[in-house]
């Protein structure tokens, strides 16, 4: 997971939205101002027992 600090003063919203396209999770305690959680992808190369 990383985490990244989102500003930019054309969003004026505020709240938890979901991307799930890319798989991104913004949290906006303020207008113009928040976090954005991304989530890594799965990986199926981690499979054991080959």
């Amino acid at each position: 997971m990383r985490i990244d600090i989102h500003i930019a003063l054309s969003d004026l919203m505020f709240g938890i939205f979901w991307v799930s396209r890319r798989r991104q999770l913004y949290v906006m305690p303020f207008p113009c101002v928040g976090l954005v959680l991304t989530f890594v992808r799965p990986s199926f190369s981690r499979t054991v027992g080959l």
